[in-house]
């Protein structure tokens, strides 16, 4: 924990009072209207939920009210604490353990909470598996006060006692699942380094920034939160090996005020890990795929409408006619421009110019319904059927792959870019250098150990990493700059305004792209940036573990 004093920070309700949350609790208690039935009309999930006024009659219990306005306390701070710590997203919360830290009333406290529209249930459940998420509604505000350590402590010593040990033992699954103690140790002691360093320019942004809505805001302000309260750790690692933590919860447009020294991206980089399917597919040998590759850096010819001509530059740069016989056009063309990281320049084509999306945007959409989607036709998808116009043959093998499970596909590409990504992380970590990954990125911290980690440094092992799989990555650099993005916050600012105008007309439209952006929005499962040139907005997906 990273802290000023010897002092608790406690989050509380900052508008409304808790003695008269404990008071109403006494008259329901006492009226049977927090009994498991009255759940049923209690409303769940709802952004935009009013407040309801908090009603209260006499004393009509031997409950102690300072004893029951105290657990009301430390039960707010904790569902707020770890709610940060989970990005603003629903925190999950074990009925055992909330009852040993609070008793037997826990599960009245929340119905409550519940009923006066304060807090918020995912309303998901599954045994063994996902524990009831909460978290605020968005219109509820919150304050902190610094208290002495004793304060609470009723409660809090329960509680840093069970989480210590939920902790131990979800990161020994954590471990368990990545399989090496080397990397998730040596991984762990890089994150534990990211942190904020431009603490008043980000709070100066965030007071400047233009938030899509409430949930929006209060997302942000929860992770910088949780970057001043918390040393980061992984958090989770998936089936495929993918490794979560704050730093893939967090928004990119807050990146210019954490300690990064530079990251590496790889351009269309899941397009370019289907290579080595087609490849498997069409029984391409490792060292026809590296000679592949190698041609695909020096044919130096325009990416559009390349399918025409594609084979014969690559005979002409020592490819034999025959290695290369089975493969249709459209697939050698496929796996050439997105070699040379030209995939989504040439993939959306005229079509989409009348659309409200720009073509960032429309990467988004179009990856989701050819390589995630879990349909095995382009019915109502209109951004596959563009890509299958364009390439047949690679979309038939797309289809194949998911004919026996239908997810199948999503997870071949995330398990090979998580295998990818550790042997590049731990060429770095061999070299003492401190780094973490956001998937498909390489994310250098600005600390004195990396000194020596240079820009050409980093793309030199991702491209030997990838060389070593017959594939050719094409590399780009990001820096941030906090002073930039705090004078560019204004122009920032209108580009969306003028965003959400263009997306509130085509929801007036029914525009079923239209509906679908501003839902994701308003769940913070995409957010808005400025382009590079600060012309207009794009979409980038967060990458948040649910």
């Amino acid at each position: 924990m990273k802290s000023s004093s010897n002092h608790k920070k406690i989050y509380r309700l900052k508008n409304i009072s808790i003695d008269e949350v404990a008071k109403s609790f006494q008259t329901l208690n006492v009226e049977g209207k927090l009994s498991d039935y009255e759940m049923e009309s209690i409303p769940m999930v709802g952004i935009n939920m009013p407040i309801t006024d908090i009603t209260y009659k006499g004393n009509d219990t031997n409950k102690h009210l300072s004893t029951l306005s105290d657990k009301f306390i430390y039960l707010i701070h904790l569902i707020r604490n770890r709610q940060i710590a989970n990005g603003g997203n629903f925190a999950p919360f074990h009925s055992v353990v909330l009852e040993k830290i609070f008793g037997k009333d826990y599960s009245k406290m929340i119905r409550l909470l519940l009923k006066l529209n304060i807090l918020q249930c995912d309303n998901y459940y599954q045994i063994g598996q996902k524990s009831y998420g909460f978290r605020f509604n968005d219109k509820v505000e919150f304050t902190y006060t610094y208290e002495n350590p004793n304060y609470l402590s009723k409660y809090s010593d329960k509680a840093k006692k069970i989480f210590q040990n939920i902790q131990i033992q979800t990161e020994q699954e954590n471990r368990k699942q990545l399989g090496d103690d080397s990397f998730y140790d040596r991984y762990n002691q890089s994150l534990s380094l990211l942190n904020l360093t431009h603490i008043d320019e980000c709070r100066e942004f965030l007071s400047l920034h233009h938030f899509i809505n409430e949930h929006s805001k209060n997302y942000y302000y929860d992770i910088v939160d949780s970057y001043t309260s918390e040393t980061p750790i992984i958090t989770s690692i998936d089936k495929n090996k993918r490794i979560y933590s704050i730093a893939t919860s967090t928004p990119r447009i807050l990146k210019p005020f954490l300690n990064i020294k530079f990251s590496s991206d790889i351009h269309n980089s899941h397009p370019l890990l289907f290579n080595s399917i087609l490849f498997d597919y069409f029984n391409v040998s490792l060292p026809l795929r590296k000679r592949l590759s190698l041609s695909f850096n020096i044919l130096n010819i325009s990416p559009y409408n390349v399918s025409r001509i594609i084979r014969k530059h690559l005979i002409s740069n020592n490819i034999r006619r025959e290695e290369i016989a089975n493969i249709p056009n459209d697939v050698l063309a496929y796996l050439y421009i997105t070699s040379i990281g030209k995939f989504w320049d040439c993939i959306i084509p005229s079509d989409c110019s009348d659309s409200l999306l720009l073509r960032s945007d429309i990467k988004v959409l179009m990856f989701a319904e050819v390589f995630y989607s879990k349909k095995l036709t382009t019915r109502g998808q209109k951004y596959a059927k563009i890509f299958k116009k364009q390439f047949p043959n690679v979309y038939k093998v797309v289809r194949k792959q998911k004919q026996e499970d239908r997810t199948r596909l999503a997870n071949d590409m995330m398990r090979l870019e998580s295998e990818l990504f550790h042997q590049i992380l731990t060429k770095l970590f061999n070299k003492r250098f401190k780094v973490i990954s956001i998937h498909d990125a390489i994310v250098v911290l600005d600390v004195k150990t990396n000194s020596k980690c240079t820009v050409e440094v980093v793309k030199e092992i991702i491209q030997n990493v990838y060389n070593d799989r017959g594939l050719s990555p094409d590399i780009s650099t990001d820096t941030y700059d906090a002073t930039s993005t705090l004078a560019n916050e204004a122009t920032t600012n209108k580009l969306i305004e003028s965003f959400m105008y263009r997306l509130e007309e085509g929801i007036a439209e029914n525009d079923e792209e239209c509906i679908e952006l501003k839902s994701k929005l308003e769940t913070s499962e995409i957010e808005l940036l400025p382009n590079h040139d600060y012309t207009d907005v794009l979409i980038h997906p967060l990458n948040v573990k649910k």
